[in-house]
């Protein structure tokens, strides 16, 4: 059930309240459905920490031995579904399960340019932070490697910002 906005403020005092009603507006019921409240309110938090310069965060939990919920929180990328699948199971995790979401589109007063314009800057040069597209991306899973738990999520997390950091970027070399 979708906690209420008193609820989303008290949990998460620091988060601006335009962000959280867009946050609130742009997810639809299935995603609060999906989560518990502690997890609902550990996103809005790290969506409200996303930046230019940090946009993704990954959250892992050890289920078992081998058991591992993971979840990649950024902002949304052409191709980036795939890009996060293939890092995941290049670090040994067999996908069992997953439930993705991304945020409705936000209205914008933004002009239409051409598009030989619109290829000279970065996808996401001059966008508003509040405006962009978010994605919640939860998989479970098993992961089969030699190393540790937080060796392989700290090794996870680093691969995964080094790939959401080029997509960040958007230039023809990225």
């Amino acid at each position: 059930m979708k906690p209420s906005l008193a609820a989303f403020k008290d949990a998460c005092p620091h988060v601006d309240e335009k962000f959280l009603q867009e946050h609130l507006s742009r997810l639809g019921h299935d995603y609060f459905n999906s989560f518990e409240e502690r997890q609902l309110y550990q996103h809005l938090n790290v969506l409200f920490r996303l930046s230019s310069e940090h946009p993704v965060e990954v959250l892992v939990e050890a289920k078992s031995d081998a058991e591992v919920d993971c979840t990649v929180l950024a902002f949304d990328y052409p191709s980036e579904f795939s890009l996060i699948t293939g890092v995941l199971t290049g670090m040994g995790l067999s996908i069992l399960s997953g439930i993705v979401f991304t945020y409705k589109r936000a209205i914008s007063k933004r002009l239409a340019r051409p598009l030989q314009q619109r290829r000279r800057r970065p996808l996401t040069a001059g966008l508003d932070p509040l405006k962009r597209r978010k994605i919640i991306d939860h998989f479970s899973g098993m992961v089969e490697t030699s190393l540790s738990f937080k060796v392989w999520a700290a090794e996870l997390t680093k691969k995964m910002g080094e790939i959401i950091a080029l997509l960040e970027r958007g230039d023809d070399e990225s």
